[in-house]
């Protein structure tokens, strides 16, 4: 069976070096894909999904994601070709052994057997980002992961599986510094939703399958893509100015495919050299692995960049706290690099054994063979790259939580020991002063009885509302370590807590001297004392509210005033030099050329 992919309007054709070719329409071409994708961008944000999101085209009800494709009214498609043979070569590559030959060599489904014989010098690629797929033109096949689904892409002429291979990529990949970085928000609510948001919004989960035909000596690779995003991003208004931006920059609406297709013809300078008729299925799976890992790689180095470092500032010891929203913070990026994890694996893992696939495959010709021993070490160094960078990034969530708990137990420690200072302290007064104070008997007390219960509910009181006070600003502390981010930021609520205890100490000395005075010279004066002190509690803040707000006022004034008196100075200047044109002509405000002439001989 020999496929054929029909290209719709917004397909790219590129020739087999990878330059692109100037089709007739390609203006017709664009408006068409820009005219598509405004109609994703009105499904994803109408009304039908507020409303019901069960109804909305594409959304995956076990994972959550709604896949870009199927909001899109026609399949995004790229057709490409590469050389069998890359130009200027001497020699072609061949099979180094008849045993290799027959132990590659393919099997049709209907049993007929025999050995390849290859007649054209391209290979066809074909990549689509759609709903189907490939449905319509290929049998629907089952998918499969692992370096067992790579083998039968070689072993048979027509697989009965589709190579399939999970990675993310960020949503706009082209604007992300713009879409996605973290910016200054006067609206603190605006800045706390977008710290504590769902990670899984700022990123697409791609899904990628692969597999290989060759039919009447036609060599024919085809590649389905899905980009799936969060079905969150729909309620958000900030999505339609995203993909805006991607509008204006003349971005294609599937990036990440994009870069994939940019990958592979990158790499065919270091493949075609090697390629031909017995090992072409092999190589090009090493190739399309090592485009997906050169992608996974530099998404790796975005997200660290930004999601990490943005966040390690929260999770860092040295200022902040263990607190349950980091707690949650951490469990959930701890998942997510679990996930991260285990594609770096799959890639990895497969990519090094697909490398001693093609070594051996290329074992009887020397010159390939060479060729590539010089490609293999940078292919494990990907490898061991990306390897790198997630070990790096669970040894480092690892350590900042290991010392957030220790500080944790350490301050725990102090207010135990706290309570038992205090403990020790009150408890002997108090009994000692209860046992000392009975001089007769409760039924000899009369309404005595009420005074003693009364101091009791009082004292009870008091401690309920300083467990109350205690508790609040437990809360305060929660979303002050939320909201005050910067080094400036927290230096204020450093100084205001100061400040603060500083007022409650000189109040809370005020309050026991006036009770001072009272009780030992003069009950009058301690109740003088004591109003006094109360309306300085009461009208110290607002007599510094109002003072604030002055001197702001004045400064806003005098900076004002100084930009009017520096723009009437400068337009007085000017209006000078206009009246005086001799001075404006004279020799000092011309340049002063110096010309060189050459020495005459």
């Amino acid at each position: 069976m020999h496929c054929q992919l029909p290209m719709a309007e917004s397909d790219i054709e590129r020739s087999p070096n990878g330059s692109a070719k100037a089709a007739e329409g390609s203006h017709c071409d664009k408006v068409e894909r820009m005219r598509l994708t405004i109609t994703a961008t009105e499904l994803i944000l109408g009304s039908t999904y507020l409303r019901n999101k069960s109804t909305l085209r594409g959304l995956d009800d076990e994972s959550g994601f709604v896949e870009l494709s199927k909001v899109r009214e026609e399949p995004y498609s790229i057709k490409f070709n590469i050389p069998m043979i890359s130009e200027g070569s001497d020699d072609e590559p061949t099979s180094p052994s008849e045993t290799t030959g027959n132990l590659y060599s393919t099997t049709s489904n209907g049993g007929n057997t025999g050995s390849e014989s290859q007649t054209s010098k391209t290979i066809q690629i074909f990549v689509v980002e759609s709903a189907n797929g490939f449905d319509e033109l290929l049998p629907r096949l089952e998918y499969g992961t692992g370096f067992q689904s790579v083998t039968s892409q070689w072993t048979q002429e027509y697989p009965d599986e589709w190579y399939m291979l999970k990675s993310f990529d960020f949503s706009f990949a082209r604007s992300f510094g713009d879409s996605w970085k973290l910016k200054r928000d006067i609206s603190i609510v605006r800045t706390t939703l977008q710290r504590l948001g769902d990670a899984d919004r700022k990123w697409a989960r791609i899904r990628r399958s692969i597999t290989t035909r060759k039919e009447n000596g036609s060599l024919q690779v085809f590649i389905s893509c899905k980009t799936m995003l969060h079905a969150s991003l729909g309620t958000r208004r900030s999505l339609k100015r995203y993909i805006d931006f991607e509008q204006k920059q003349n971005s294609p609406p599937f990036v990440s495919t994009d870069t994939l297709v940019a990958e592979i013809q990158k790499l065919e300078k270091s493949y075609s050299p090697i390629r031909g008729d017995f090992n072409w299925k092999a190589l090009i799976l090493l190739q399309y692995q090592h485009a997906n890992l050169n992608a996974f790689a530099r998404f790796l180095g975005n997200f660290t960049r930004l999601h990490v470092e943005p966040r390690s500032r929260d999770f860092d010891p040295r200022s902040s706290k263990l607190r349950g929203w980091v707690l949650r913070e951490m469990a959930r990026d701890s998942y997510l690099y679990r996930e991260l994890t285990n594609i770096s694996n799959q890639m990895t893992d497969t990519l090094e054994s697909l490398i001693d696939v093609n070594k051996s495959l290329l074992a009887g010709n020397a010159k390939c063979t060479e060729r590539f021993l010089i490609l293999e070490p940078e292919l494990r160094g990907c490898c061991k790259d990306v390897r790198g960078s997630l070990i790096w990034l669970t040894e480092e969530m690892d350590s900042n939580l290991k010392f957030l708990e220790l500080a944790r137990s350490i301050r725990q420690a102090n207010d135990v020991q706290l309570l038992t200072v205090l403990a020790a302290i009150f408890l002997p007064l108090s009994l000692a002063a209860g046992v000392l104070s009975m001089q007769s008997r409760f039924k000899d007390l009369g309404v005595l009885i009420y005074d003693f219960f009364g101091v009791v509910l009082l004292l009870a009181t008091a401690a309920i509302l300083i467990i109350f006070g205690l508790v609040i600003w437990g809360i305060i502390q929660e979303t002050a370590s939320v909201v005050v981010t910067g080094t400036r930021a927290q230096l204020l609520w450093k100084l205001l807590i100061i400040f603060a205890g500083v007022t409650i100490v000189f109040n809370g000395a005020v309050i026991l001297v006036s009770f001072l005075v009272g009780m030992f010279k003069d009950v009058a004066l301690g109740a003088k004392i004591l109003g006094y002190s109360f309306a300085a509690i009461i009208g110290a803040p607002i007599a510094f509210t109002i003072l604030g707000l002055v001197v702001t006022t004045v400064i806003q004034w005098m900076e004002t005033f100084m930009t009017f008196f520096k723009s009437r100075m400068s337009c007085t200047s000017r209006k000078r030099k206009q009246k005086d044109p001799e001075r404006e002509s004279g020799p000092d405000s011309q340049p002063q050329y110096i010309q060189q002439t050459t020495p005459e001989k």
